[in-house]
């Protein structure tokens, strides 16, 4: 009796082809395994594994695709955080030390890297700066002129609102 030869692996590529033959052209597996001259064991089984290998292709894609949406989502939740530590209309703040350090700061930065966000961010805390220091420099001011300039003095605290009565 003679010894049967063992053919070599199953390239890929012939797999897939027998894989979109059964899927799309509805070719049976014995009916691959004849026409390509392998055995319907090999045929069947490189099905199987076709078919494992996309399920598996597929799961990692939905895997990373969730996690795509997740981080895409937290870096929009923490924009509208930044959004909301600068409200129009008020005089301009330092943004919160916090904020800063959080892990997605970088992490928008880094997606974000030519974004005129940050050039606007760096404005706006020199404009911060500056009504600060105007500010000061006004209360100051008025506290060494306004007791020569009016006959009533000012209420005990420089924070609180009219003249006090006397």
């Amino acid at each position: 009796m003679a010894r049967r030869t063992k053919k070599p692996a199953v390239p890929p590529e012939l797999a897939r082809q027998w894989l979109k033959r059964f899927e799309e052209d509805g070719e049976s597996p014995p009916r691959i395994a004849k026409a390509d001259g392998y055995d319907v064991r090999t045929v069947r089984k490189q099905l199987d594994l076709m078919r494992q290998e996309r399920e598996r292709r597929e799961a990692k894609q939905a895997v990373l695709r969730q996690a795509l949406e997740k981080h895409y989502a937290d870096l929009c939740s923490f924009a509208d955080r930044i959004r909301s530590e600068l409200p129009a209309g008020d005089l301009p703040k330092k943004i919160p030390a916090a904020l800063r350090e959080d892990p997605l700061w970088t992490a928008l930065r880094e997606h974000l890297a030519h974004a005129s966000l940050w050039r606007d961010i760096h404005k706006w805390e020199t404009l911060a700066e500056e009504v600060a220091s105007a500010l000061d420099r006004l209360k100051s001011r008025i506290q060494k002129e306004a007791p020569a300039t009016f006959s009533r003095e000012f209420t005990s605290s420089p924070d609180t609102f009219g003249l006090m009565e006397g």
